[in-house]
């Protein structure tokens, strides 16, 4: 089960969230559904998560920022 620590971020038409195990869950908002994820760090990510176009950027607890971009139909 899902435990977010983040707030979620819209992108596109997912969800991100950041839980508490230091991952980014992608979720598709049609099902919920979780359709990626990426490890940041260990531990939550609190840091509010700011989206600009396709790309999504992250700050760590240590204050590294991260910077994802959507990657649509990859397969």
């Amino acid at each position: 089960m899902l435990a977010p620590s983040s707030s979620p971020a819209v992108i596109s038409s997912y969800v991100a969230v950041g839980d508490l195990d230091g991952y980014i869950q992608l979720l598709a908002q049609t099902d919920g559904k979780i359709v990626g994820r990426v490890r940041v760090q260990r531990g939550p990510l609190t840091a509010p998560f700011v989206v600009n176009g396709d790309r999504l950027y992250v700050q760590t607890r240590s204050g590294l920022l991260y910077c994802y971009s959507l990657r649509l139909g990859a397969g």
